[in-house]
């Protein structure tokens, strides 16, 4: 009798196991929330980018003024954000009407438990307006609460201006960086 209960109940272990194994892992989408934020980009590969569920406090310049990024900061691809954001960092620019560049304070934010945060490439940023923010035609429109604002990429134009994306028309445009009346929307990569 107790060998036949142990063969039930190596067996029920067994079956158990492989329904487990069946079992498909969960599929992340754009629009789901995952590790701190609200995923926009999914890379095909199990990896994507995330936005962080509210924009920075406040408003911020560029910075760098008349400074190029000496080792960058011009990429606009998906994907170069982070580059960007530790080229502008390490440039060290300050800001023409006082506070930290907008990189900084990203490079700077903790938000959710995570501290990898960073200003979006140009491409980054205006598939956030697309996927999550005014720009997308369903379910998932403007489920990241932007305002109708201008938000700051961490690409450079030139040595004066800067990438924006203007999420109450999505129109990307190249701007001052003084000016100080652009948010952040930081994201991060996973």
């Amino acid at each position: 009798m107790k060998k036949l209960l142990y063969t039930l109940l190596a067996i029920s272990i067994i079956f158990s196991a492989c329904e487990k194994e069946d079992e498909e892992p969960t599929k992340l989408a754009i629009g789901d929330s995952h590790q701190g934020g609200i995923i926009f980009y999914l890379d095909g590969n199990g990896g994507g980018l995330i936005a962080a569920p509210e924009d920075l406090e406040g408003t911020y310049e560029w910075g760098c003024l008349l400074t190029q990024v000496e080792d960058g900061g011009n990429l606009t691809q998906i994907g170069t954000g982070y580059q960007n954001t530790l080229d502008i960092v390490d440039q060290e620019c300050s800001t023409e009407f006082g506070g930290i560049p907008a990189a900084q304070a990203a490079k700077d934010a903790q938000i959710n438990g995570f501290n990898d945060w960073y200003l979006p490439s140009r491409d980054e940023l205006y598939q956030m307006y697309l996927k999550i923010g005014q720009g997308g035609l369903d379910s998932n429109n403007n489920i990241g609460d932007f305002g109708s604002s201008e938000y700051w990429s961490s690409s450079e134009s030139n040595f004066s201006n800067s990438w924006i994306v203007s999420f109450s028309v999505g129109l990307t445009e190249s701007i001052s960086k003084n000016s100080f009346s652009t948010k952040v929307r930081v994201i991060r990569s996973f």
